[in-house]
């Protein structure tokens, strides 16, 4: 994949990711309005939904959420509740300048 950022593939990716577990996607697993102690663009809680349908540890399934977002120069973090906090990549910033 390339290294430009789609929102829009990341969040049909997400969408469809939550289908296969059987969670109906809601807009609220997106945050962006962050504590300022998390030093993050937004953070994406779908994780926890599906850990508690499937019984499984939020963290593994961060790590399949992360897999399947593919994009290199996107920074992340996954906290150990299973939050997933994202960075964009200065790249991301300078498309808008550039314009």
């Amino acid at each position: 994949m390339g290294t430009k950022l789609d929102l829009n593939i990341l969040l049909s990716r997400w969408k469809e990711f939550a289908t296969q577990y059987g969670i109906q996607w809601k807009n609220s697993f997106l945050s962006w309005e962050l504590p300022k102690n998390i030093e993050a663009d937004f953070a994406l809680t779908l994780a926890l939904p599906i850990s508690y349908k499937v019984k499984k540890n939020p963290q593994e399934i961060a790590q399949e959420i992360i897999k399947i977002t593919d994009y290199p120069n996107l920074e992340y973090n996954i906290t150990e509740q299973g939050y997933i906090n994202f960075r964009f990549p200065t790249s991301y910033y300078q498309q808008f300048l550039i314009k």
